[in-house]
């Protein structure tokens, strides 16, 4: 599993990376299931003013998948990661629980494209 960090107007220190990576490795046994890359962006909201407005956007790219999104703010940094990590954790475990425990009589006929050159039509493929 790749991450990427992104942070415009928060320094990003060797220590806040060691940080993400140490708080985003539950993650990571996830990874069998087809997790590529976590983008990681931090932002500060309000700047100076105060409050909660530390912000840690997660994405994570999963094959096969939609992108899953998770956020979490507040007015310390490291609490606002932890937030997003826990959140991620869990909507991937629903995402791909999901997918996995799916009933394959429950769903409708799925069209299939037409390929070109060489291969037959196929049109539907029963599920």
């Amino acid at each position: 599993m790749q991450i990427d960090i992104s942070s415009p107007h928060i320094p990003l220190y060797n220590s806040l990376k060691e940080y993400i990576r140490a708080t985003l490795e539950p993650l990571d046994h996830h990874s069998g299931d087809g997790i590529r890359i976590v983008n990681v962006r931090l932002s500060d909201v309000n700047g100076p003013k105060g409050g909660q407005d530390k912000v840690c956007h997660l994405q994570a790219r999963i094959l096969n998948h939609p992108t899953v999104n998770s956020e979490g703010r507040h007015s310390d940094l490291g609490v606002a990661i932890r937030l997003a990590a826990r959140r991620m954790d869990r909507a991937l475990s629903f995402v791909l629980d999901v997918t996995r425990n799916r009933n394959p009589k429950s769903h409708r006929e799925v069209v299939v494209p037409a390929y070109v050159d060489n291969f037959p039509m196929v049109e539907k493929v029963n599920s």
